[in-house]
């Protein structure tokens, strides 16, 4: 199974579907705020340590460490801290 990474993402195409990815950090105390947005396509968060209260389609929710968020496309989500 190959490793995909930003730079290497069309060379494989089982993943044509993936429109492209990225890693967000945000420390406690920073401003970690998104504003409310949606996409045309999934968008899947995947929290690696501490916890995010943000909103999905209108409620709010926390995600802690080890947790995923699969935002869907056309749902309006946003950070909020």
């Amino acid at each position: 199974m190959p490793i995909i990474r930003g730079d290497n993402l069309k060379r494989f195409p089982e993943a044509q579907k993936i429109a492209g990815f990225g890693v967000a950090r945000y420390r406690k105390g920073e401003e970690a705020v998104v504003e409310p947005h949606f996409h045309d396509g999934e968008e899947l968060w995947f929290l690696v340590e501490g916890c995010l209260r943000a909103r999905y389609d209108g409620r709010e929710i926390t995600l802690h460490a080890g947790e995923a968020l699969l935002t869907l496309p056309g749902v309006e989500h946003e950070i909020l801290e």
